[in-house]
């Protein structure tokens, strides 16, 4: 992934928060010396000491966290100064005198930063000190797990009662987890699905409420009726060939990697749409830790391990991490970053 690139004619007043920026995302490159037109001018001779004291002024007294393992800088060829930054191990980085909140924590979108929000600063504490959403504490202790004993009981599992602690659903204190309120009927997450007219209007409108188990086993029957399957007659009209509107496992496959990788702690819902030309779904989160060319190369990557973990274990899922390969194969000879949007 081409790393971002700042270019910018004079030292600027905020560059301890563009490199905060640059360490919270993917990394990147800052040139200092460069007109916004391309121009090389390059950095003067009598400035340069100025502009290194600078840069490790801000990297030990100004960012927390350790950085300096993370930024290096020096001048080119040109005399252009560059400040090269890789994405930090040890987020959110942020300006010591701010705190770890908005105001003091910066990631990029594009080309441009801007300010963090709570919901992204809680993620990236937990990404990076091992808290997991799942294992947190579900504020609300008074669940019921009628749904899922069903599905249990339907797949001959020992009773889910008896394994409340095993599969994460409670912790050592007795306490139920965020996991055992994403598998209990009183589960906050709604899923929405519908479908619209070329003049974008309702066809289809439905939520599905409940268990998360629940949720998944109806959903999965439900979007069938939307891969419709035609048949073309070929110009010889000796055997006609049969498509469907989401080739292969696609469907399913995009549908399960919705829920399994949905970041829970963020209120918000899970959205399924059908257009006269795609599918679209949606869910709360980015894709976790990497981006969309690792995951495509195999690089796996886990939000909700305990929740896969337990939908594998009732069929739902046959490999962990295949998912994004499998309708990549569905749809060969197609460009799967119109597929995807991260």
């Amino acid at each position: 992934m081409k790393k971002a690139i700042k270019l910018k004619e004079i030292m600027i007043d905020d560059i301890d928060k563009e490199i905060i920026s640059f360490l919270n995302t993917n990394g990147g490159i800052i040139y200092k010396g460069i007109k916004d037109n391309g121009e090389i001018i390059g950095v003067k001779n009598e400035l340069k000491d100025q502009y290194d004291l600078q840069i490790s002024n801000i990297i030990s007294e100004e960012i927390s966290g350790n950085g300096r393992l993370f930024i290096t800088h020096y001048y080119d060829d040109n005399n252009v100064l560059v400040i090269e930054i890789q994405k930090g191990n040890s987020k959110p980085y942020y300006l010591k005198s701010k705190g770890p909140k908005p105001t003091g924590v910066f990631i990029r979108v594009g080309r441009s930063k801007r300010q963090a929000t709570e919901g992204e600063i809680l993620q990236m504490i937990r990404d990076y000190s091992n808290i997991s959403y799942e294992d947190e504490i579900s504020q609300n202790q008074d669940l019921y797990f009628n749904d899922a004993k069903k599905y249990y009981d339907y797949k001959n599992i020992n009773s889910i009662e008896q394994k409340m602690f095993t599969i994460g659903l409670k912790n050592n204190k007795n306490q139920y987890t965020n996991l055992g309120l994403l598998i209990s009927d009183e589960n906050p997450m709604v899923v929405k699905m519908a479908a619209y007219d070329k003049d974008l209007n309702f066809k289809y409108k439905k939520e599905f409420k409940g268990s998360l188990l629940r949720i998944v086993d109806t959903i999965l029957n439900e979007i069938e009726m939307f891969n419709i399957t035609s048949a073309i007659i070929p110009e010889n009209g000796l055997i006609r060939e049969e498509t469907t509107s989401f080739p292969g496992k696609s469907l399913r496959e995009a549908v399960l990697n919705a829920i399994c990788h949905a970041d829970y702690s963020i209120p918000s819902n899970i959205k399924i749409e059908f257009f006269d030309d795609r599918c679209q779904i949606t869910n709360p989160g980015g894709i976790y830790r990497y981006n969309l060319e690792d995951i495509m190369l195999g690089i796996q990557s886990y939000r909700n391990p305990k929740l896969l973990a337990i939908l594998y274990r009732l069929g739902y899922i046959e490999n962990y991490g295949m998912g994004m390969i499998r309708i990549r194969e569905a749809y060969k000879g197609f460009n799967y970053n119109d597929l995807f949007v991260n």
